[in-house]
């Protein structure tokens, strides 16, 4: 038996294991999958009492980045544990970045200078490889058309797939020393026509 609960320890296996089985945006009825519809998503501008949400999204995206891409050093090297709040309050009110909002939760967020220099483009883990970052990416370019003939972007090396994905050319690779740790990333262009 469990000290606090009184339950058999067989009883919470099972309670945990059907916990699990209709977990998820889906469950399978008989022969049907019922899917629950995801919110729409919606790209807007920034709110600034939205900092610590994105600060939050930023360091979840960087320490869910595969190891063998970047390590646990380098990852803390890219955004500290735990994010600093001030640092971001003010980044974010000197650039005003687009935020991807899915009900009531940001899930990316893009900040793309009036010069086409894509300073970050990051969605939360939960929420990637649901076509969000070119949404995002996209949005930002059509925020500026007529503005900006090239787009730049210095991209990890879990994003560079991403901007090659969307017409973007590595024309040089980077090793940026960062915190006594090593990262490397691409510079990476792309011509914009409107």
């Amino acid at each position: 038996m469990c000290e606090k609960s009184g339950q058999s320890r067989q009883a919470i296996r099972w309670q945990e294991a059907g916990d699990r089985a209709v977990s998820g945006l889906a469950r399978r009825i008989g022969s049907f999958v019922v899917s629950t519809p995801k919110p729409a998503l919606h790209i807007r501008g920034y709110r600034s009492v939205e900092f610590r949400e994105i600060a939050d999204l930023f360091h979840a995206a960087v320490h869910a980045v595969n190891t063998d891409l970047y390590s646990r050093e380098q990852q803390l090297a890219w955004s500290s544990t735990p994010p600093n709040y001030l640092d971001w309050r003010a980044k974010l009110k000197a650039c005003r970045p687009f935020v991807a909002v899915r009900g009531r939760v940001i899930v990316g967020f893009v900040q793309m200078g009036s010069d086409g220099y894509i300073d970050c483009l990051y969605v939360h883990p939960d929420h990637q490889r649901q076509g969000i970052a070119t949404a995002l990416v996209q949005h930002a370019i059509a925020a500026n058309e007529g503005r900006i003939d090239v787009l730049l972007v210095h991209a990890s090396l879990m994003a560079k797939p991403l901007f090659e994905k969307l017409g973007f050319e590595d024309i040089r690779k980077n090793s940026i020393e960062l915190r006594g740790q090593i990262l490397t990333n691409y510079t990476m262009v792309r011509r914009v026509v409107f």
